[in-house]
């Protein structure tokens, strides 16, 4: 049985220890997520979003003064100094809050029907229906093969190409690479594919 998880949000989460089936975060309800996909209508973000009217600036007007028209001159009369302008006082902008870039902020969600269509010693390559953007976190439980048992694996999105498959909904081909993966498990890995392609060969030549 292959599940896989993408986590949905900010921060490292593998690092942060929150394991698949934690609760959400406090903020994990603002937390945007941007699929690289436009055409598979997946959007996190409202669809309605309230429109936003700038009113047209009125033309200037060639009869039209600002303020009270200066007097006209008397002959014989110097008229008086014109006001210095005054300083205009420097308006300074609020500091904007410090953003904590290290936050976790979001929540594990599954996948649904994962196929498992290759791996390796340091990644895996699976069939998806949801496009994931590049450097998502992921967290698989595949089986290996030759009755090896489940392995539980976790990584990023390094690779995802669209996969055209007629008769059937759109499909994408995911590629992670492994970010915590223990050294035993990492053998046995290695070990599933050597037993598999030993078998192979094996049934291919009649044996």
């Amino acid at each position: 049985m292959t599940s896989a998880w993408y986590w949905k949000g900010s921060g490292n989460p593998v690092a942060a220890g929150i394991e698949v089936g934690s609760p959400a975060t406090a903020n994990a309800h603002e937390v945007d997520f941007d699929e690289t996909d436009t055409d598979d209508r997946h959007h996190d973000k409202p669809v309605h979003e309230p429109a936003h009217v700038v009113a047209p600036t009125p033309a200037p007007s060639a009869f039209l003064t600002l303020g009270p028209r200066p007097p006209a001159p008397v002959a014989g009369v110097t008229p008086p100094p014109a006001p210095k302008p005054q300083p205009v006082a420097e308006v300074k902008e609020p500091e904007k809050p410090k953003v904590d870039e290290n936050a976790v902020e979001g929540v594990w969600v599954q996948l649904d029907d994962v196929e498992v269509c290759d791996y390796s010693g340091g990644g895996i390559a699976f069939i998806t229906h949801r496009p994931l953007p590049l450097s998502t976190w992921m967290s698989a439980t595949y089986p290996l093969p030759v009755d090896m048992g489940p392995i539980t694996v976790t990584g990023q999105v390094r690779s995802m190409r669209r996969r055209s498959v007629e008769g059937r909904n759109r499909t994408y081909i995911v590629g992670i690479q492994y970010t915590k993966l223990e050294r035993s498990d990492q053998d046995r890995v290695v070990r599933s594919i050597f037993k598999y392609e030993l078998e192979k060969a094996r049934k291919a030549s009649g044996l």
